[in-house]
């Protein structure tokens, strides 16, 4: 996973709390994100909008097109447009709000890892069965 726009602060609690269970990479600026995401394989990105250092809405935008794989968190203090235009053209996961607390951001890279798998699972097994009906239907045929 990658974070990405936190204040050092917020990246040390963050990063010592979700390394427990994830590898974490950290990127203060988009050029740093944009740049680790094409040397790194990531699964997930937990943004946090900075309107000094990073325009975390509009990163993400850009990610969901180079990136589509990519679970993408949002989070900060956003206007309501801002908002709406990173649920709607970035395909935000899901948003929280400042003050965040380590364990609930855990609990939700949790949840979205977990999403991300069942909706595998799902397709996968979707193809299985398909497979399994055209080959019945192709025997009944023959």
């Amino acid at each position: 996973m990658l974070l990405c726009g936190f204040d050092a602060a917020g990246t040390d609690n963050l990063k010592s709390h979700l390394e427990q269970h994830y590898q974490v990479l950290v990127a203060a600026t988009e050029e740093q994100t944009k740049t680790l995401l094409k040397a790194e394989s990531c699964d997930l990105i937990v943004c946090h909008h900075n309107r000094t250092t990073i325009d975390a809405v509009r990163l993400l935008q850009g990610l969901r097109v180079s990136h589509p794989g990519v679970i993408r968190i949002l989070g900060g203090d956003l206007s309501q447009t801002e908002l709406v235009a990173a649920i709607n053209d970035a395909a935000v996961y899901q948003f929280f709000t400042n003050p965040w607390m380590p364990e609930e951001m855990e609990l939700m890279v949790r949840r979205a890892l977990e999403t991300r798998e069942l909706a595998y699972r799902h397709r996968h097994l979707n193809r299985e069965l398909k497979i399994a009906e055209d080959t019945r239907e192709a025997q009944a045929f023959f």
